[in-house]
């Protein structure tokens, strides 16, 4: 009985110094979410592409015709973003100095056809375009107001890092899948 009482003593001894070297449980970091939508009357859906240090976050929104407008929301201000005489606009980035970049297309239906990508730097437009490309992608914009992106040209996509309107890199990484090229910027280097 004695042993008996010594061993459930040890035991017990054992699993509160184990008990006291675990500690607390610990516990990950904890977030906190918050959900909008624009607050414009004819906006069907939201969607937030990127945000940056200032906590102002750029994206898009579909209206009831099915076209898609950019928006901006800084703090509680929306402001739409749509290139002028363009049917639909996507913003897809924003970098610290506030210069948003995105595509846009002047078709007549949505999702038809080629687009130009865009940077929207205070109130001014300019169109980013590769001459002789159906279509121009923007992808990102750092602080130095360059930004990433890729074109096409038929099947073949090439990527491209653009500062504004000049080409700083070309290197060709393509992948096919079925009809469509992907491509993405590998190593750039600054044009000379």
């Amino acid at each position: 009985m004695r042993r008996i009482a010594k061993c459930l003593g040890l035991v017990a001894a054992v699993l509160v110094l184990v008990a006291r070297a675990e500690g607390p449980a610990w516990a990950g970091p904890t977030y906190s979410y918050a959900t909008f939508d624009v607050p414009f009357a004819d906006a069907n859906s939201t969607q937030a592409s990127r945000i940056n240090d200032a906590g102002q976050i750029v994206g898009s929104y579909s209206d009831a015709s099915g076209f898609h407008h950019g928006f901006l929301k800084d703090g509680a201000t929306f402001t739409a973003i749509d290139v002028p005489g363009a049917s639909y606009t996507l913003a897809n980035g924003i970098n610290n100095a506030g210069q948003i970049m995105g595509f846009y297309s002047n078709l007549p239906a949505p999702g038809e056809g080629s687009h130009e990508s865009f940077l929207k730097d205070g109130a001014t437009f300019t169109t980013i375009n590769v001459p002789g490309a159906p279509n121009t992608d923007t992808f990102g914009i750092n602080d130095a107001g360059q930004i990433v992106g890729g074109y096409s040209v038929g099947l073949r996509g090439y990527p491209t890092m653009l500062r504004y309107r000049k080409i700083l890199c070309l290197q060709e990484v393509r992948t096919t899948h079925k009809r469509r090229s992907n491509s993405r910027c590998v190593s750039p280097t600054p044009a000379t």
